[in-house]
């Protein structure tokens, strides 16, 4: 969980705190299929309304680097459309610290995006020594 303040400068602080929670599950299905859930909410700190999150997501391993997911994933405002999607992709793990990332989706609720293509890389700072 997190909670964002009211500090700041006048032009970034925002109107409300806004808190955010999540319960993260992740089951080891076996040795190359793992399958990861969460839910929660968070208020955006402008409206005092809420927005209720979910993620189901299905892992496999296809080498020691190389992996792919499908998930599906979604925002429940308290006031406004509902916004389901899907997307699949590929994680590369070039070293034990660094991974890239590659998805490609689409929306499923009539105010989600139609489609989307997403990439990343991920950095784990490692502390210990």
């Amino acid at each position: 969980g997190h909670v964002h303040t009211r500090t700041g400068s006048t032009g970034y602080r925002p109107s409300f705190v806004a808190p955010d929670l999540r319960f993260v599950f992740a089951h080891t299905l076996s040795d190359r299929l793992s399958l990861s859930y969460n839910f929660g909410g968070e208020w955006n700190g402008e409206e005092a309304a809420s927005t209720m999150i979910y993620t189901i997501s299905l892992g496999i391993s296809l080498t020691e680097k190389l992996a792919c997911f499908i998930e599906s994933y979604g925002f429940l405002p308290e006031y406004a459309s509902q916004d389901h999607r899907v997307d699949a992709g590929f994680t590369y793990l070039i070293t034990d610290n660094l991974q890239l990332d590659m998805s490609s989706g689409l929306g499923l609720s009539p105010n989600s995006p139609d489609n989307f293509l997403s990439a990343g890389v991920s950095w784990r700072f490692n502390t210990r020594k």
